[in-house]
């Protein structure tokens, strides 16, 4: 098992990572957050905006969690 954090502050790189945020929210799960009655497209509309205004603002700084694990199936 291993962990790595990482940190972004640039600006361009910040609006890169927002930007990939939002399109996961609207593209990728947005139909099963709403289907499943977790969101609204309005809500997930909100999200989307913060995401951008985030990314604008002056000092904003991202700190992200990977974890990974490897593992073994034993044959019977």
């Amino acid at each position: 098992m291993s962990a790595c954090y990482e940190s972004l502050a640039n600006p361009q790189i910040l609006k890169g990572a927002a930007e990939l945020n939002i399109g996961l929210l609207k593209e990728s799960w947005g139909d099963a957050f709403t289907s499943r009655g977790w969101t609204t497209a309005d809500t997930l509309d909100e999200m989307s905006n913060a995401w951008r205004e985030f990314a604008r603002t002056p000092g904003a700084f991202l700190a992200s969690t990977w974890c990974e694990a490897i593992a073994w199936k034993l044959e019977t």
